[in-house]
């Protein structure tokens, strides 16, 4: 199965639960929810649909590890996140560096290899505007050799209470440089050969544009659960990869699951 790109969901989502106020202490500037603490540390798993970090049986239930750390708003570090520091951290402002994790996985296609996990150099800026909403985004770069390519993400959100715990809506789109699309979407004449499918070239471009609702519902001071819905749709050139299109759904993906996690060092609520 084609690389799975689900920030906005599963990323965002366990974030949501590892911090009171839908990851305000990593990246993104709402308004803090809860107690601060000088440090957390969040335990904890999920049952998922549409995302596996190996990438393959991704259409079924799995279960997901999840571990989070954060020191006094600046330092972080967690399973898909990776490790990240806020550089600016205030009431507006979110910027930092992040040696991020990327979750390729296998193809479910014989003779078509992806590239396997890598890191990505990233930097990110968000800023809070109007009634809590949050606008920015981040550039990440390939330093592990597998793509050595570039790729940017957009997003808008917003964050809200409701009776049954913190609303986190996130608009997001994705665009990538020539390596990476060539790398995750295109088929060279190896592949062609191998696999059956036709020989398939990509230049940069937009990757996928999507929507991510997620939930966080503390149950007591130390346990909450997280709950999230994504949908997602391949763009241009990446819609039309014949990798894209042997999927079940094409150009189409969905996503949700629920998390639940123990905090250590600080309270939920």
């Amino acid at each position: 199965m084609p690389r799975i790109l689900l920030f906005a969901a599963l990323a965002a989502a366990s974030a949501a639960v590892a911090m009171p106020g839908l990851a305000q202490a990593q990246t993104q500037p709402y308004v803090a929810q809860g107690k601060s603490s000088d440090w957390t540390l969040d335990i904890g798993a999920g049952a998922v649909y549409g995302f596996t970090p190996g990438g393959t049986k991704a259409d079924q239930i799995n279960v997901i590890p999840w571990a989070s750390f954060n020191w006094h708003d600046r330092f972080y570090a967690n399973v898909l996140e990776g490790v990240g520091y806020n550089v600016v951290k205030n009431d507006l402002w979110r910027v930092g560096v992040q040696l991020r994790p990327n979750y390729s996985g296998a193809s479910a296609i014989d003779g078509i290899k992806l590239p396997g996990l890598s890191v990505d150099l990233t930097g990110y800026a968000y800023r809070r505007i109007g009634y809590n909403f949050s606008i920015g985004g981040r550039l990440m770069h390939d330093i592990s050799g597998q793509t050595d390519g570039t790729a940017a993400w957009f997003s808008l959100g917003h964050q809200d209470r409701t009776p049954i715990g913190l609303l986190q809506t996130t608009l997001y789109t994705r665009v990538a440089d020539e390596k990476e699309n060539q790398a995750y979407y295109g088929i060279d004449a190896a592949q062609s050969a191998q696999s059956g499918l036709p020989m398939y070239t990509l230049g940069a471009g937009a990757q996928n544009a999507g929507l991510a609702l997620l939930m966080l519902s503390p149950v007591s001071k130390h346990w909450a659960v997280g709950s999230f819905l994504n949908v997602e749709t391949a763009l241009g050139q990446v819609a039309n990869s014949p990798l894209i299109q042997d999927r079940p759904n094409k150009a189409m993906a969905y996503r949700g699951g629920l998390i639940v996690v123990r905090r250590f060092g600080g309270d939920l609520r």
